[in-house]
């Protein structure tokens, strides 16, 4: 059947819609049926000896007539001729026609159908309903046929059909260009609602690579896309989130639960050491400096100024052939971001938005308040045994003697009451079983339940020569810390032109965050309230009697930790810091020749940070342990410039339809610059009614800076096809950096890709097997300069305080040094994947596997003491990346019940091959304390990044003949033993050292991805995505702290099962208030694989007949969302994806008081007006 027949008069909805609105509505209408209703002109044709067919046609060519008829109607392949001039459609027609068993009818003014002179009478009825899409969208101008017949008609611009004369038994066709046919019988099935899915096959869907777009069917690289309507029903507070586990070969991770907070995003593994290993983010063209995540002291999403509703298409290019057109920024993958923008029709209002709340995942469970004493109890008294075992008063031990007996046992004089071995007298009454006294939770105290809410609404619309776009977003999240939250205002703006050979446009995106912060990765003496909060002691209360805060932890003695109220450090101290986000881009094409295009864009960056922090006198500190203290204030502003402009020139041509040529070639300009500015001051109003920093007030820091980037690059792209089968694409690119010295100032990345259509063979058509059979291979080249500072080749000076002549100066000396021959770590990406489809794409699989090698990596390394450094940056060291990538997408079942799952997964394994002159690096540590935490680094040839490095736990000593026989003569029963490995010759040599260390972990895992389903029914539909990894260490050094059996602050619970003579089988020591050493050993590493229901929603689409009551709702969805409420795995702590130390390469997989991870319940609506 070519054209469908028969069209009724279509049922109006809102009857009581003024004269106007139904003239736009039939004006629509017509729009659809591409047919012009203002002048018919006269027919005039000649034509002898040709097909009834071809003559319809050249009257179509010559009028403005439309003719429909049934493909299957013999008379159409028989010869006839036609002369008439200036005639009328009913003369041509009865000439056309002449002694033919068909006659004619006219639907429209123009619309004419052939027909049977004699058709067959049967029962009939009148079928009515609507089509609408998967979100529940009606579809405008769907094809409605009845099978076999001539009788159809298309659907109105609300998505209604009205068919007359449909006999009983008929079959309908529902057809839309874009979607899958459906038959629906129309005596067996409902017809008064029919849902069209997407066909991916029939799409000649584009995906957006750098500096354009090309086909999908095209692509000979390796590219993982999320379209808007893959993530339009997904709850998500960031665009990170909402990709978490969606896309082979992209690791999104969560690293704490801070609001507003980034995340950690890897493509491929992590082939650098002290370089950035984030990808390149590219917004609607505009690359992002590395650094936009870099904030005042903290870091942040670099997406944070774009809200996830305004999204049209993600790209990851994750091989080096798709990324290399972006040169030396493109080693760690490249996320190209393309905003919505306006579409050609009436104003299109939608709103977006949820409500609901978040709270902890997990509770650590710690002691309570006669646990602790029980513990304090036990642990001080081992301390004074083992003193009075030393001074071989051992007979005098009694647990219950005071503490001035003690003192006499031990000392001599005036007793002094900070001992370790003398019992504090609080924790008595509770050793002695005391009912009803204080029992404090602390993590209750300091955790709540936040609530969090977000909007979006845009309107968007235009006609063929200007579309628009305009959005804004509202969003906040409390935090589950108390005084934490996030708040994001935004608005954006989009426009396109069209007029005649131009095109231009533009957009702007401006976003203001608020972000209120509480320091929760700090330790005790730092003010980190998540460290407190576990480790305040539970027998003192959050305020006294009087309803002030009690600070009695603040200044406790015999030896015990003294702790600040967390309650009062979350509350009292303020940090605040607001965010300007503007990003804008501004463009224009212009269409010098058929197929050759030349574009010019500009875009702005910029990115202001103030951060204000007041911490009051009414906190104490270390030297006022009660209030007031001296109050301390900063101040810290940091601004970011950046600026791109881009010159390109594109060509297209297709060559007698089997031969295509796409050419790119152009030239980029990028140059970023920041200025910093950071006062600290105390001396402030004891009154705390001053919060900022006054005149009078002392500076005890203070320090700016400023810096600039500039990269100039050249860009070229080919790609060539023979028959839509044989492709091959090449690119390169030559970049200019600033950074690097005069030597290697420019970098080369050239790239190459081929790709074979197999499933446009004849022979594989024939198998009947494949709808899409695609191998490829590509290789190429993409460099990394991030992460390394600004100037990492030139010599620096920085600058000291000392005292000359009774008078502080400032001096100035060699901080780093130079090196011109600095250059790009580049690495060397070989891809090689097949694509493949079946059951007309109802089922695709993507296989890649890839090997990544990243040479001349940025090490900072020692250098000659006679150069007066100790160390400095030099290109050393080679590391690989290799792996595969599966990725599955099917629909099982389609119909009333429709079920779509996809699942992918990914095997990476990383490897250190080259370091220089040595085997292995202990990297600088960014600080020791008594975690323990910071002293596992190493990089060692042979093994991969983010290795734990430490002794291994080889359970307690029980006996002293075991302790004599050991490598650690001093212990004492129930303390820990490690195993002696080796000594300065390799073999074990009765000492435990540093020798003795090995490798004990690994937080790279072996495999992850997400496993995604969506089912529907009907109007309902319900999402589950979970995701998942294997293989991962975490090395807990929360638990170093909250394990370390000392009993100077609260500890885990777990610790009440310690060792004693009696329980000797107990896997943890004795309590011993002594400060035992710290090391890092395997007794801390975890397994760190998980599985989490990352996102459950389930919606419900309101029919379109339910909301007839208004005129201006056209569309209604309500869900409901669970967002990371499932997590299973053997991990201790709360979440497995922790990262303390975030995008540090190599302090991946560090858990340490980090701020807790939330779950959420969310209820929301989408509404399109």
């Amino acid at each position: 059947m070519k054209h469908k027949t028969t069209f009724e008069k279509l049922p109006q909805t809102n009857v009581g819609r003024s004269k106007n609105w139904k003239t736009l509505r039939a004006i629509c209408l017509l729009l659809f049926l591409s047919v012009s209703f203002t002048v018919y002109s006269q027919i005039t044709v000649n034509v002898k000896d040709i097909s009834l067919r071809a003559s319809l046609k050249k009257i179509e060519q010559v009028s403005n007539y439309k003719f429909f008829y049934n493909e299957s109607l013999p008379e159409l392949n028989q010869k006839v001729s036609l002369n008439v001039k200036d005639a009328t459609i009913e003369q041509t027609m009865q000439q056309l026609l002449g002694k033919m068993e068909l006659t004619y009818k006219k639907e429209q003014e123009n619309v004419i159908v052939l027909i049977r002179k004699l058709q067959e009478k049967q029962e009939t009825k009148k079928v009515t309903g609507i089509v609408v899409d998967e979100k529940g969208e009606p579809i405008i101008g769907a094809s409605v046929q009845v099978k076999g017949e001539s009788n159809g008609t298309i659907t109105n611009i609300d998505g209604y059909y009205s068919l007359m004369n449909v006999p009983e038994s008929a079959t309908l066709i529902i057809s839309y260009i874009g979607y899958r046919t459906v038959n629906l019988s129309v005596k067996n099935q409902n017809t008064s609602k029919i849902t069209l899915v997407e066909d991916s096959k029939m799409i000649d869907e584009v995906v957006v690579v750098g500096y354009g777009v090309q086909r999908k069917r095209d692509v000979s690289t390796a590219i993982s896309s999320i379209r808007a309507s893959d993530i339009a029903d997904v709850a998500a507070t960031s665009i990170e989130q909402a990709l978490v586990g969606r896309m082979a070969g992209v690791q999104i991770t969560q690293p704490n639960g801070t609001p507003g907070a980034g995340f950690e995003v890897k493509v491929r593994g992590v082939g650098t050491v002290t370089a950035g290993s984030s990808p390149l983010y590219v917004i609607d063209g505009v690359p992002l400096s590395d650094d936009t995540g870099d904030a005042t002291g903290i870091t942040v999403s670099p997406l944070a100024s774009i809200e996830t509703s305004d999204i049209e298409s993600i790209e990851v290019l994750k091989d080096a052939s798709a990324a290399a057109i972006y040169g030396s920024r493109g080693s760690n993958g490249v996320v190209i971001i393309t905003t919505k923008q306006g579409k050609e029709g009436k104003p299109v209002v939608k709103y977006n938005g949820y409500a609901g709340a978040q709270m902890v995942t997990d509770k650590i469970d710690v002691l309570n308040a006669y646990e602790y004493s029980q513990l304090v109890f036990d642990g001080h008294n081992n301390a004074y045994y083992d003193q009075l075992r030393v001074a071989g008063k051992a007979d005098l031990y009694n647990p219950n003697a005071t503490n001035q007996e003690r003192w006499n046992n031990l000392k001599t004089g005036s007793m002094i009451e900070n001992q370790g071995w003398m019992l504090p007298p609080e924790i008595l009454p509770y050793v002695r079983g005391e009912e009803g006294l204080v029992d404090t939770d602390w993590q209750d105290a300091v955790l709540r339940t936040g609530f969090i809410t977000k909007h979006n609404l845009s309107v968007s619309g235009g006609n063929k020569n200007i579309k628009y776009m305009l959005s804004g977003n509202y969003q906040n999240e409390e935090g589950i810390v108390i005084n934490s939250d996030f708040t994001k205002m935004g608005f954006r703006a989009k426009v396109d032109v069209n007029y005649n050979r131009w095109k231009f446009g533009g957009n702007i995106n401006l976003t203001r965050n608020i972000y209120n912060l509480v320091n929760t990765e700090g330790r005790y003496g730092d003010d980190g309230v998540l460290s407190l909060a576990l480790g305040a002691a539970p027998i003192y209360p959050v305020r006294d009697e009087n309803g002030d805060f009690n600070y009695e932890h603040n200044h406790t003695s015999y030896g015990q930790s003294k702790l600040n109220n967390p309650v009062a450090v979350a509350t009292l101290i303020e940090d605040q810091m607001t965010s300007i986000q503007m990003l804008g881009t501004a463009y224009v094409e212009y269409k010098i020749l058929k197929g050759l295009n030349y574009k010019m864009q500009g875009s702005w960056n910029y990115n202001n940070y103030v951060r204000d922090y007041y911490r009051p006198a009414a906190l104490p500190n270390s030297t006022n342990r009660t209030p007031p203290s001296n109050p301390t204030a900063e101040s810290r502003t940091k601004n970011k410039y950046t600026w791109v402009w881009e010159n390109t020139l594109n060509y297209q041509k297709k060559i007698n339809k089997l031969h295509n040529i796409s050419v790119l070639a152009g030239w980029t300009a990028q140059r970023y610059q920041s200025n910093a500015n950071r006062i600290t001051a105390t001396d402030l109003p004891m009154n705390d009614l001053v919060h900022t920093i006054p005149s009078n007030s002392t500076a005890t820091k203070y320090d700016s800076n400023k810096e600039a980037w500039s990269l100039l690059s050249g860009i070229a792209r080919a790609q060539y096809s023979y028959a839509d089968k044989y492709i091959f694409s090449a690119t390169i690119r030559a970049d200019g950096s600033s950074r690097f010295g005069s030597d290697n100032r420019w970098g080369y990345f050239p790239s190459a890709a081929l790709a074979w259509r197999a499933s446009e063979e004849s022979f594989i058509k024939d198998l009947n097997i494949f709808s899409n059979l695609k191998p490829r291979v590509s290789f190429g080249i993409t460099g990394n300069q991030d992460g390394i500072g600004t100037y990492p080749a030139y010599a620096l000076l920085g600058s000291n305080g000392y005292v000359a002549g009774g008078d502080k100066v400032t001096g100035y000396y060699p901080s780093q040094v130079a090196n011109t021959n600095l250059k790009w770590e580049t690495t060397a990406q070989f891809d090689a994947g097949i694509d493949f489809g079946f059951f007309n794409n109802r089922l695709t699989v993507v296989i890649d596997g890839y090997y990544k090698k990243t040479r001349d990596l940025l090490l900072k390394v020692k250098v000659p003491g006679s150069s007066g450094f100790s160390s400095g940056l030099k290109n050393i060291g080679e590391v690989e990346n290799k792996g595969f990538e599966l990725a599955i997408n099917a629909t099982p079942i389609e119909g009333d019940f429709t079920w779509n799952t996809s699942l992918n997964l990914t095997y990476n394994k990383n490897k250190v091959l080259d370091l220089g002159d040595v085997s292995f690096i202990y990297p600088s540590q960014p600080g020791q304390d008594e975690t323990g935490i910071h002293l596992g680094r190493i990089i060692q040839v042979g093994q991969p990044l983010g290795t734990f490095y430490g002794y291994v736990y080889d359970g307690l000593f029980s006996t002293t003949d075991d302790i004599a026989s050991s490598a650690q003569p001093t212990a004492k029963p129930g303390d820990i033993r490690y195993k002696d490995i080796s000594g300065p010759d390799g073999v074990p040599d009765g000492v435990i050292n540093d020798l003795d260390r090995t490798i004990i972990g690994c937080a790279q895992p072996k495999l992850f991805g997400g496993f995604n389903n969506t089912f529907s029914y009907k109007n309902f539909d319900l999402n589950v995505n979970t995701i998942f990894t294997i293989g991962n260490d975490v090395y807990n050094g929360t638990r170093v702290t909250m394990e370390n059996m000392q009993g100077s602050t609260n500890m885990f619970a777990s610790t009440m099962n310690y060792w004693t003579p009696d329980n000797q089988n107990a896997p943890l020591p004795r309590p011993l208030r002594s400060k035992a050493v710290m090391r890092v050993s395997n007794q801390y590493v975890e397994n760190g694989s998980y599985l989490r229901f990352q996102n459950i929603t389930l919606g419900y689409n309101v029919p379109t007949e339910f909301l007839s009551f208004t005129k201006y709702v056209s569309g209604l969805r309500v869900y409901a969302s669970l967002q990371n409420f499932i997590t299973i795995t053997s991990y201790s702590g709360d979440n497995p994806e922790v990262s303390k130390y975030g995008q540090d390469n190599l302090g991946a997989g560090y858990d340490a008081f980090s701020y807790p991870f939330a779950k959420s319940v969310l209820f929301g609506l989408n509404v399109k007006f």
